[in-house]
């Protein structure tokens, strides 16, 4: 694949969290599409909905709701939580290898490390992937509703007790670039035991989450203020962050400053962003 056309593909300015950008009316949106999902007789571990949202050629990838943080026994409970679920299609067993940020970012910078000196070109794609998804934009609206498939479970046992295909009102589905996910499957066909692309999907769907749950308490305790940068943008960014760590253009000490500031992320600052994704990202021009 030619660099030129990647380039052109991944071309993109540095980006803000202003409320009236259409990143957060994407994020908006996708919150509102959470908010409205049916949750008559739905209960934490004991009944929820699984709502398919893409599939590879070796695994599904779903929404499962309502989440642990919905539970009405937690002190500050949020009724639009959810969690991201993979099911491996030859077992039809869940991948639970991946629970967590943390996790994902000892597996990301476990497989970079070892691949550094020769793939930093397709590890600095990666990265400005995960700044893009951040910021929603390869994010799409059909204008259409779809027939999605949506299970009942129970949880605990993982047995299926009613399963249907609905037409959901859309939302802005991830859709990455099928030329980068080839060039990238080269030398990173697996993270975390996933193949590439569940493993961008699924961390697209925890940031989702992430926004879902900080907006509700905005809302809640905060006369509605907009997040800004918290949830998916700043949990995405410390992805960013990782890679440039790995790759030497952003200082551990830098991260684990952040990490202490601004309690459990460390988004890198733009100048980094922009040495780290060198002829991807670029200031915008000022006209």
């Amino acid at each position: 694949m030619g660099k030129r056309t990647i380039k052109k593909i991944l071309k993109t300015e540095i980006q803000n969290t202003r409320e009236n950008n259409e990143s957060s009316k994407k994020r908006k949106f996708n919150i509102n599409w959470i908010e409205n999902l049916p949750r008559t007789n739905l209960n934490y571990q004991i009944k929820e909905n699984q709502i398919l949202i893409t599939d590879t050629k070796t695994e599904e990838v779903s929404i499962q709701y309502p989440g642990k943080e919905s539970a009405l026994t937690r002190e500050k409970p949020k009724p639009w939580d959810f969690r991201p679920v993979i099911l491996e299609k030859a077992t039809n067993n869940y991948i639970n290898n991946i629970n967590s940020f943390v996790q994902i970012w000892g597996e990301l910078f476990e497989i970079l490390e070892s691949t550094k000196n020769k793939e930093s070109y397709n590890i600095r794609v990666l990265a400005t992937l995960f700044y893009r998804m951040a910021f929603m934009l390869d994010h799409k609206l059909c204008t259409l509703k779809q027939k999605t498939r949506i299970r009942c479970i129970t949880p605990l046992d993982n047995i299926v007790k009613n399963e249907i295909f609905v037409e959901l009102n859309p939302w802005y589905r991830y859709e990455p670039s099928e030329i980068i996910l080839k060039q990238l499957s080269k030398t990173m066909p697996f993270i975390g035991g996933i193949s590439l692309k569940a493993f961008l999907y699924y961390n697209d769907l925890l940031a989702w989450n992430e926004d879902c749950k900080y907006y509700y308490r905005n809302r809640t305790e905060k006369q509605g203020k907009w997040i800004g940068p918290t949830g998916r943008i700043n949990n995405l960014l410390t992805h960013v962050a990782i890679i440039g760590l790995v790759l030497g253009d952003i200082k551990l000490q830098n991260i684990l400053g952040r990490f202490t500031r601004t309690r459990g992320v460390s988004p890198p600052i733009n100048e980094e962003i922009i040495t780290l994704c060198n002829n991807f990202i670029h200031k915008k021009i000022e006209e």
